[in-house]
Formats: C-alpha cells, sequence, structure tokens
C-alpha cells in the first residue's frame, strides 16, 4: 500500500504541466528524478515511499486522462504521463551523471529534484549550466524562512504541502482500502511535532484510532 505522504506529488505533477516543454512521446509528459535506491537504509526507505507515491499520483492521473478531470495541452489535447526513477546511491556526483544525462539524452521531459536539499544542489547546479527547469518539493510543509535556498532561483522552482492538507489524500485512499488505526512516531523538535499534530488531527477526524509514540530525537515523523 502506497505510503499516504502523496499529496506534495499531485501538486508536484500539476506544477509539472503548467511548465510543460515539447514531449518525447505524443500525449505524454515524461517525469524524471534521482532517488536513494540503494545506500542508507533510512534513505532507502525514504526512496521507496516517495516512489510508490509518485506511482500512486500518475496513475490515478492517467485513469483520468480521457475525462474532464484530466490534464490538457494547449490544444485541448489529453495529457498521459509517465515516470522515470534512477538510483543516485545518496551521491552528490552521481546525482550530476544521472541529470546531465537525462537532459542531454532527452530522457525525460521535466526534472523532479531527488530527496535531499544536498542532492538537489547537485542536481540544480547541472540544471541551471543546461539551462533547464528543476522542481524541487518537500515531503513535509514547511516555513517561507525554512524553505530550500535553491527555490526562487532562476530556473527552479518548489512545490510543499500546506499544513490543512497534510496526509489527507493519503489518509483518506488508506481509508477506502480498510485502514481503521495510525501509530505516529514523532521526533521531539517543535516542527516535528507540529506537523504530527495536523496529521493526527486529519486521522481522528476521518474516524482513524490514533496513537503517538514519541521515541525519535531527529527531525522527522512517520506515520504508520
Amino acid at each position: 500500500i502506497p505510503h499516504p505522504k502523496a499529496q506534495w506529488a499531485m501538486m508536484a505533477l500539476r506544477c509539472a504541466w503548467l511548465l510543460l516543454w515539447p514531449s518525447s512521446v505524443v500525449g505524454q509528459l515524461l517525469l524524471g528524478l534521482s532517488l536513494t535506491k540503494t545506500g542508507p537504509s533510512h534513505e532507502v526507505l525514504k526512496a521507496q515511499l516517495i516512489e510508490q507515491s509518485l506511482e500512486l499520483v500518475v496513475s490515478r492521473a492517467n485513469e483520468n486522462a480521457f475525462t474532464p478531470n484530466g490534464f490538457q495541452d494547449h490544444r485541448g489535447n489529453p495529457i498521459q504521463f509517465g515516470l522515470r526513477v534512477f538510483d543516485d546511491e545518496g551521491n552528490a556526483t552521481k546525482v550530476q551523471e544521472l541529470y546531465r544525462a537525462m537532459i542531454q539524452d532527452r530522457l525525460v521531459d521535466l526534472l523532479l529534484g531527488p530527496q535531499t536539499q544536498a542532492l538537489s544542489e547537485a542536481a540544480r547546479s547541472v540544471t541551471t549550466a543546461l539551462q533547464r527547469t528543476l522542481m524541487l518539493w518537500s515531503l513535509h510543509t514547511m516555513s517561507v524562512d525554512n524553505f530550500p535556498l535553491q527555490a526562487g532561483q532562476p530556473g527552479t522552482f518548489s512545490v510543499a504541502v500546506p499544513v490543512e492538507n497534510l496526509m489527507d489524500q493519503g489518509l483518506r485512499i488508506l481509508k477506502s482500502l480498510g485502514s481503521t488505526e495510525v501509530r505516529a512516531i514523532v521526533g521531539t523538535d517543535r516542527i516535528s511535532e507540529f506537523m504530527c499534530t495536523k496529521a493526527m488531527e486529519r486521522a481522528e477526524a476521518l474516524g482513524y484510532a490514533s496513537e503517538r509514540i514519541m521515541a525519535r530525537p531527529q527531525n522527522s515523523y512517520e506515520l504508520l
């Protein structure tokens, strides 16, 4: 079952549609990014969740392609989406090689940033030099002051999840699949506690039984 952190992915998809340039396949917009699919276990797990979320959103968008809710190009023709994910091994040099290849070999139509800010900076250095658009994103909501430093620079865009919509889409999907309980493992910093509180409030409003476990010192939280 895809992890419920999928709202950002739909926002990224909508932004990708707005930033569409000529596709390598008629009627299809091919999204590309690198993720850490091999390396530290916590980053590999995060990569799996991100890829699952993207696959879910791409699938849902393609199902609606020929309906009034589907995406269309400037001529009114339906657009479907494809996804290519490459393994950067958590290495900045590898990220640069992959993003250079995606651009120069025309492997994708639009580039999403990697899963960490440091790797995103490595990707941005390539896209800026080759004059291509890079879309950054975040799994979590954040304040403007905490937005990635790359955001707002020429050719670099960012997308994040509003607090009030945090987790909602994923929680609704899982609810429809029969999920009834939510347990949160949350860090002790204020941002993580605040984000977790908002997510748990939304889960409880949807009828989930919830439990919070304060078990992580780092700035993160996960819903189980």
